[in-house]
């Protein structure tokens, strides 16, 4: 499976995870932008996966979808938020394959490495009190 679609399957299955999301604990909200070369992201979907290195030992990541403005919010197991924490995030852009065309997997636009959760150099700390831009996702 593509990273692609491995990134958009995970956001499904983590909506789809629960309503109540009592058992997971306290969350705080995430919101932010995804830009790529400054524009912003149409469509895609972002996953925050806990970063055991930075000390997060949650075994539950945190999705959203990206809008066509390149906004997303994050939602745990159904759940609004993210449980604090520092956690490494992977970018999937939204694509489209056009079957006329014989050629190879669509490319995202920005560096594969963001697809990734054991590549990607993106890195947050989910907090109770957020500065602003603070889960902007700066891409190039």
């Amino acid at each position: 499976m593509k990273p692609t679609l491995i990134s958009l399957a995970l956001v499904c299955c983590g909506l789809a995870a629960g309503c109540g999301g009592d058992d997971i604990g306290r969350t705080v909200p995430v919101k932010g932008t995804v830009t790529v070369n400054g524009q912003p992201l149409k469509g895609g979907s972002v996953a925050y996966w806990p970063d055991e290195a930075g000390g997060n030992t949650s075994k539950l990541e945190a999705v959203g979808q990206v809008s066509d403005s390149g906004t997303y919010e994050l939602v745990t197991r159904g759940k609004p938020g993210a449980i604090p924490g520092k956690y490494k995030v992977v970018v999937a852009a939204a694509t489209t394959v056009d079957s006329s065309k014989a050629s190879s997997a669509p490319k995202a636009p920005f560096n594969a490495s963001f697809q990734s959760r054991e590549s990607t150099l993106l890195k947050v700390e989910v907090s109770d009190s957020p500065s602003a831009g603070q889960y902007d996702l700066k891409l190039n």
